[in-house]
């Protein structure tokens, strides 16, 4: 209760004989907050006062806390209010000027849970506060970049934030996407990004497609660095199964010309789109059948545990099994499969029972009539 905090706050300043303002903060950064505890703290100390307090590296860590306590994390009216005060924007704006990245991500949180109000997100937009967090995606400090990105895509999500997002952030995404002098893992960061956005919705999905996103994707898959291919990989799968049906061919063709963890990576983003596409093209589906059903007979160890867990990938949906199910090399894959439940390595064993088990609930749910039941599979040659 208020009145316990003032009591215990004046006991230990009569012990201590501690700043009394600090001591406050300590106390409220240590219980727990309720609404009559933040109002008495922003009453005794102001937003200004506590925020003098960041330029103690000392005292940053918990100063933070303090602070996100005191304003709810941004997430209700009350927060909302006080970080739309004159205070509270000044706040933010010292705070994203801060070189101690626990300042950096408190004030990108404390936004982020602002977004989630028409009131915020207005002020945010108006502030050129949004505009700030899209610049703070390539902070050198990984934590609040990623902060920057987490709360984007917070934003973007919200009603009219896709307007506000890349009308505001745009320009600093796509110059993060590539071009001269920018940093690969900037690049990188920029375009899993923009797949983030990509899958919020149609609108955010109109805008995505109008950018250079899926092009620099697929420079990216051509290029010769197989950790930036990788990468390249993982964010293709992020894109809606529609907006990446023309690459997935492409996938599978350059997985039969490469060795090494590369060509499970492609199968894999390959197997999540027949698992995920509403009605995948058959020529596609096998395609990568016949690709995992050659790989299957011919791999062996970690290969071979990857190639396992393409196959339990595509059969995770009633639709990747329906649609494995009516290639002509399905029946091998099942056959593989069961063979190396009785391998003796590990690994591949389990590979193999999540693979079968995948396929068995794909399998019951269809049969319980949540899905069309996929044709029989072709007898094989």
């Amino acid at each position: 209760p208020p009145v316990f905090f003032c009591l215990l706050v004046d006991k230990k300043m009569e012990e201590g004989g501690e700043d009394p303002l600090w001591s406050r903060v300590k106390d409220f950064a240590t219980f727990p907050a309720t609404p009559a505890s933040r109002q008495a703290l922003l009453e005794a100390a102001p937003l200004s006062a506590i925020a003098e307090m960041l330029a103690d590296s000392a005292k940053t860590d918990l100063v933070c806390r303090c602070l996100a306590k005191a304003v709810g994390e941004g997430q209700d009216e009350q927060g909302v209010a006080t970080l739309t005060s004159e205070e509270g924007m000044q706040l933010l704006r010292k705070g994203m000027e801060h070189p101690a990245k626990t300042v950096g991500v408190t004030c990108v949180n404390l936004m982020k849970g602002m977004a989630a109000s028409s009131v915020g997100l207005e002020t945010l937009v108006e502030s050129g506060l949004l505009k700030r967090v899209g610049e703070a995606l390539g902070d050198s400090r990984l934590a609040v970049a990623n902060a920057a990105a987490n709360m984007l895509v917070h934003a973007a999500g919200q009603q009219g934030g896709a307007e506000a997002v890349f009308g505001c952030v745009g320009g600093s995404i796509d110059s993060m996407m590539g071009g001269e002098g920018c940093a690969a893992e900037v690049q990188m960061r920029g375009l899993e990004l923009m797949a983030r956005l990509w899958g919020l919705g149609e609108e955010c999905a109109r805008r995505c497609r109008e950018t250079r996103a899926k092009q620099e994707l697929e420079k990216l898959l051509a290029c010769d660095d197989m950790l930036l291919q990788m990468n390249a990989v993982e964010v293709l799968s992020l894109l809606p199964p529609e907006d990446c049906s023309d690459l997935i061919p492409r996938l599978i063709d350059t997985s039969e010309n490469l060795s090494g963890a590369l060509p499970s990576c492609l199968l894999l983003c390959a197997s999540r789109y027949i698992a995920h596409a509403p009605s995948p093209p058959a020529a596609i589906a096998a395609k990568l059948c016949a690709s995992i059903s050659t790989r299957l007979s011919s791999c062996r160890d970690q290969d071979l545990v990857d190639t396992l867990s393409c196959l339990a990938a595509g059969a995770a949906t009633t639709g990747g099994l329906s649609a494995l199910a009516q290639c002509e090399g399905y029946s091998k894959c099942v056959v593989a499969c069961g063979a190396s439940v009785e391998s003796p390595h590990e690994p591949t064993r389990l590979a193999a029972m999540l693979a079968l088990s995948n396929a068995l609930s794909s399998l019951k749910r269809i049969q319980s009539g949540q899905a069309p039941p996929p044709p029989p599979p072709p007898r094989p040659a």
